[in-house]
């Protein structure tokens, strides 16, 4: 009887597939936020640039010059 007491409280100690599915789950999402928080970021920084060209003069001359050359 006591045999089959610790047998099920090994059960109740080691860990089951479905938590450690459970762990690669939520760290694949935090992974996936995390890229996608960064790729924000790059858009948003790509963005305030292409505006900030189109605000400045010499900017825009600067890139007229850029733009003969490679075309």
């Amino acid at each position: 009887m006591n045999r089959e007491a610790s047998e099920d409280e090994n059960d109740i100690n080691e860990p089951s597939y479905f938590c450690y599915k459970a762990y690669l789950k939520t760290a694949g999402y935090a992974i996936f936020i995390l890229y996608s928080m960064i790729g924000i970021k790059r858009l948003y920084d790509h963005i305030n640039q292409l505006m900030i060209m189109d605000q400045c003069i010499s900017c825009r001359l600067y890139e007229e010059q850029t733009a003969g050359v490679i075309y």
